[in-house]
């Protein structure tokens, strides 16, 4: 639409990982309306005029227009499709073709409609040129493992034929073997004393920092962080993105990231 922000926009919920590498980040547009007179919103205007450090699940960054080349924002390392980070890491990293169909796709729909935007590289060829080194490097592991098993083959051939010349003598020690059965009841002994903390490690439990110690029995235990929204602090559930009380711990509802609100009318699904 004609009148939504032309600013980048990152989450960490919306995030692609390279094959056997590090995650990097999906192209976003910024979804808010911009303010008159302005390409940007009212928030990334605010952003882009006083930039705060990354912080939290949702960093409230700013990361440049569309129309500008994804690059650094100063220190602040760009970790997003097509950024010089990205690439760099293509170039050691191989990138799953689901994944390259992912990330061009969001792309090409956050600047549609959008004119004079930079061209970016092909990530079909980006890939292609990682795939090409990955197995040149592979190929003198596979030589030496081949020399080592046939020098380790010949070894077990001497040790076999000795086996089988000593049970001929061996018969008169079979006797002394009945000792070994009155030594047996020692280790009923060492057992005991094993399985009695196996039976007192259910009772501990984790418990909020802060707050007092609740039965172990019918609680529903949540991993929560600290979250500040509109000048309040709250406890942060980032599996369900869930909102609690920071006094209480009594549930408030569900963090939206898309329009950075919280919605009230979402039931607690763990209290059902």
């Amino acid at each position: 639409m004609a009148t939504q922000c032309l600013a980048w926009k990152i989450d960490d919920r919306r995030m692609d990982s390279f094959e056997g590498g590090p995650k990097f980040h999906l192209p976003l547009r910024c979804d808010q309306l911009r303010v008159s007179g302005e390409l940007i919103c009212a928030k990334c205007l605010g952003r882009r005029e006083k930039p705060r450090k990354r912080e939290g699940t949702y960093p409230q960054k700013w990361w440049g227009l569309l129309t500008e080349p994804i690059d650094n924002i100063g220190p602040q390392v760009n970790k997003m499709v097509y950024s010089p980070w990205f690439l760099e890491k293509a170039k050691k990293y191989s990138l799953s073709q689901e994944s390259m169909v992912r990330a061009k796709k969001m792309y090409e729909a956050a600047v549609a409609g959008v004119e004079a935007v930079p061209p970016v590289p092909d990530l079909v060829a980006v890939a292609a040129a990682t795939e090409a080194e990955i197995p040149a490097s592979q190929e003198a592991p596979k030589k030496a493992g081949r020399k080592k098993k046939q020098e380790a083959a010949p070894a077990p051939a001497p040790v076999s034929t000795k086996e089988k010349k000593k049970p001929g003598p061996k018969p008169k020690t079979a006797e002394a073997k009945p000792k070994a059965t009155e030594a047996k009841p020692k280790a009923s002994a060492e057992v005991k004393p094993v399985a009695k903390p196996a039976e007192s490690l259910p009772p501990v439990t984790a418990i909020v920092e802060n707050a007092e110690p609740v039965p172990s029995e019918d609680t529903v235990f949540i991993k929560v962080r600290h979250f500040e929204h509109a000048d309040r602090s709250y406890l942060y559930d980032s599996t369900k993105h869930k909102l609690y009380d920071k006094k209480t711990f009594k549930y408030i509802g569900r963090w939206d990231s898309e329009v950075e609100r919280i919605v009230h009318d979402v039931p607690d699904s763990d209290a059902e």
